[in-house]
Parts: C-alpha cells; structure tokens; sequence
C-alpha cells in the first residue's frame, strides 16, 4: 500500500472514509509505504500508534500527536511501515521497499534503468545541513501552511483518540 503525501493528505486525515480505506488495506497489506505527508494519513488511521515515522522536515514533529514516535531519517522502517520525508527521500525509500521485497538486485536494475544517481548541486537538503538562513526561509514560507496543518492535525488526532476509546 502506498500512501503519497501533499495537500490533500490534510482534509483526507479528517475524512472517515479514507480512514476507514487506510486502516483496511493497511492491515491487509505485507508492505505499507508512507511519503512525505503520506504518513500523516497512516497516522490519523491509527497505524503508526508507537511506530517510528518520518514525514516531511517542516510537519515530522506532528506525528507525535498521534502517538507516533517522529524519526528525522531520511527513511525509516518499522516493521512493515516504511516512511520517508520529501520527495527524493520517497525515491530512496523506494528502492528499500523494492529490494526488500524483490532483492537488492531486482532495485539496482531500476535504479540503473532510470539512471537514479543524484548529485545535488548545493550542500543541504535536509534542516540539518542546509546554511541556517535557507532553513529560516523556508520555515517563514511555509508557515501558514505549517498552521493550517497543525490545526488539522489536532482535530484528526482528537478524533483518533476518539475512535480508540
């Protein structure tokens, strides 16, 4: 099961439907792979309850409102759960879901078919080696965001707790 992040995962983490789809397949399913944001729909459903999980830099810590435990991994796996935090964060944990289900040969061959081999040009891409004022900027850009999220975060995790008796 694959859970993409993005804005929608912020009214989705609200909608029973969804939940109650996240929370079907998820027990169902051997491998379950949240992106980016994707993890907070994991999260709202109830899956990552005392899991480690990743996330997105600028929302990771909100995890904790569901009773996840937030990693500042680039991936992390816990279990059959595998999270991850942006976009090519979810590329490479991609390639571990692949090689964890298929061999690592199986995911070198994609990765060498879609000639994956990232040399970014700027040190950084993570708050913890990006220059200060980068991470400040972004933090600044994308706090209303931030704050929309969090109130919905709260709201879904009231309606988690909720739902759990």
């Amino acid at each position: 099961l694959v859970i993409p992040g993005g804005t929608g995962i912020d009214s989705a983490m609200l909608d029973e439907a969804w939940l109650a789809y996240v929370r079907r397949e998820a027990e169902r399913a051997k491998y379950v792979f949240g992106i980016c944001t994707g993890s907070f729909l994991l999260a709202a459903a109830g899956m990552l309850t005392g899991r480690r999980a990743g996330g997105h830099w600028q929302a990771r810590d909100l995890l904790a409102h569901f009773g996840a435990i937030p990693s500042d991994e680039r991936m992390t796996v816990d279990g059959k759960f595998y999270t991850s935090g942006g976009v090519t964060s979810g590329i490479d944990a991609a390639f571990k879901v692949v090689a964890d289900v298929k061999g690592q040969d199986v995911a070198q061959q994609i990765q060498l078919m879609i000639e994956y081999d990232p040399a970014p040009p700027f040190a950084g891409g993570t708050p913890f080696t990006s220059p200060p004022h980068i991470v400040a900027a972004a933090r600044e850009m994308g706090r209303p965001r931030r704050e929309r999220r969090e109130a919905l975060v709260v709201q879904a995790a009231q309606a988690l707790k909720a739902r759990q008796g």
